[in-house]
Formats: structure tokens, C-alpha cells, sequence
């Protein structure tokens, strides 16, 4: 049903945005979870790139301090919701974003996929005692982030951040690692390339291959649009609905981002586990212009 109303959809972003500007994407916006719907609230939404917007907007700021833990910055979650847990640096300005999924849930999946052994999970508290696995990025060298932050000169020159770096450790910087901010410079590495999708972009999965064992899932896609690094995604194996952020794509879908021939073990996995839940992260303005 995901898939069966894109058509309609492609057709009304394409009216909609029949004349548009082939210039290099810039990272000015940080938006959540892809949907058909333009008009819903969840769809493509809006997160708050200060730290004093998020506190108007009732994000609330985690203890610990912004170095010297398993993460850095100053993080913030609104409610209960730990799909999208916000990240600013020092000077309060856009760092990183982690989404987190709870122990007790994880538990309750059957998977062959270990997220305790996983080194890109960090098992963490929030609130209190109960446990989150959390993967973690962040949009500046992890280096500043604590150390003097952004200056607000460079934030609006800048935007949300100058790259991407996946937390892949206990040590948010000796651990954390840089994903190319250019497609071109994918070439030679282990990052394999998979589905463009309308309106995300071109998926890339790392270590990815038709016989791969999911026990070596790398959970996040690096997507690109024209080029440029302009996305990517958390992916899970489990069929998690505590937040309204996730999103659940069909078993059927896989092909559209997977490298093909998909991993034979994803779709075992799929049966197994329940589905896959996944949150999309933009950076562009408005990714619902992004083609293929």
C-alpha cells in the first residue's frame, strides 16, 4: 500500500515543482520521517536547529554534561520520545541527532541481529532507569562540538553542519566516523550502493552484499541527491510504533533501497523480526523535491 499511492504522489510534486534550480543542495533545514502525506505533521518535520527553539517547543534537556560521557553535546528529547533525541553544541547551535530505541523493546524482537554487540548501539539511561539503545550522529566535527562550538557567524553560514559523523563506539571521537560528503567519493570504499528513491535519494549501505550476514548489519544509509550527501537513515530490525516518528516499509519495498541482488538474510530477518522500522533524516529544504 506504501508504494501503490507513489505514483499519485510523484505526479503532484512533479506539478508542483515543475521549474527548480540544478545547484549543489545546501544543508539549511533538519527535517524527520518520510511520508506520502504532505500534509500531516509527522511527515518531513520540522526540528527546531537552536537550543533555546527547543526548549519553546518542550524539549526537554537530558542530564549529563555536554563531554566526559559516552556522547556529546547537549542533547534533548521532547516527552517519552527517544526516536529523535536532538544534539547542540556549547553555543546551542545544531550538532547531531540520536534515535533511540528502548531495552525492553528490543528484547521482545526475535532477530539474529545482536544490538548489545552492535558497536554502533550505545546502551544509555534516560529518565530515570530505563535502558535505550541509541545510534548517534552528529553534523560538525565531533571535536568542536564541546570545545568553543560554532560560532553563530559559521551556524548561518553553515547551516545544520559541515558533514556527517556515526558515532561506532564507546568514544564519541575517537570512535566516530566521517561518511563522504560527496557520491563520487563513495568509490573505494565499503559503502555499496543501492535504490534511489523519489523524493530521498540514492541509498547507500555499507558492507552490504547478496550473502551477507545480517549478524553484520550496518544500521544507517547514506542517501544522496545530485551528488551530495543530503540525507540518510537509521534502520532497525523490529517493528517498533512507540513513536510516530518511525516509519515501517514492506517487505516488497526492500529492492527500492537495497543494493540488488537484496541480502538474502534481510528478507529472513523481515519475517523473523516483524518488519523493519526506520527514520529518514533530511537536510534540505524541501526533500520532497529530490528525484532520481
Amino acid at each position: 500500500m506504501l508504494y501503490s499511492a507513489f505514483g499519485l504522489f510523484a505526479v503532484v510534486v512533479l506539478v508542483n515543482n515543475a521549474v527548480f534550480v540544478q545547484s549543489e543542495p545546501t544543508w539549511q533545514n533538519i527535517r524527520v520521517t518520510w511520508g506520502l502525506n504532505l500534509f500531516s505533521s509527522r511527515v518531513f518535520a520540522k526540528l527546531p536547529k537552536t537550543e533555546s527553539k527547543a526548549r519553546s517547543e518542550g524539549f526537554v534537556r537530558l542530564a549529563g554534561e555536554c563531554n566526559g560521557g559516552k556522547f556529546l553535546g547537549h542533547r534533548y528529547m521532547k516527552g517519552l520520545d527517544t526516536a529523535a533525541v536532538l544534539i547542540y553544541d556549547v553555543n546551542g547551535y545544531f550538532a547531531g541527532i540520536q534515535h533511540g530505541i528502548p531495552k525492553n523493546d528490543v528484547e521482545k524482537v526475535n532477530t539474529t541481529f545482536s544490538f548489545e554487540k552492535s558497536s554502533a548501539y550505545q546502551l544509555d539511561k534516560v529518565l530515570g532507569d530505563e535502558e535505550i539503545y541509541f545510534l548517534t550522529t552528529y553534523f560538525v566535527d565531533p571535536n568542536i562540538i564541546c570545545n568553543g562550538g560554532r560560532t553563530k557567524d559559521q551556524y548561518e553560514e553553515q547551516g545544520i553542519g559541515t558533514g556527517l559523523h556515526v558515532q561506532n563506539g564507546t568514544n564519541p571521537i575517537r570512535d566516530s566516523v566521517e561518511v563522504p560528503l560527496y557520491e563520487k567519493d563513495m568509490e573505494g570504499t565499503h559503502w555499496v550502493k543501492g535504490g534511489c528513491f523519489r523524493t530521498m535519494g540514492v541509498h547507500y549501505w555499507y558492507g552490504a552484499h547478496e550473502n551477507m550476514s545480517c549478524s553484520d548489519f550496518f544500521p544507517l544509509t547514506a542517501i544522496y541527491n545530485r551528488g551530495k550527501l543530503t540525507s540518510f537513515a537509521f534502520a532497525s530490525f523490529g517493528n517498533y510504533e512507540f513513536s510516530r516518528r518511525f516509519e515501517h516499509p514492506s517487505s516488497t519495498a526492500l529492492p527500492m533501497f537495497f543494493p540488488t541482488p537484496v541480502p538474502k538474510c534481510l528478507y529472513d530477518e523481515y519475517d523473523r523480526s516483524g518488519g523493519f522500522s526506520s527514520m529518514h533524516v533530511f537536510f534540505s529544504v524541501r526533500p520532497w523535491n529530490i528525484m532520481c
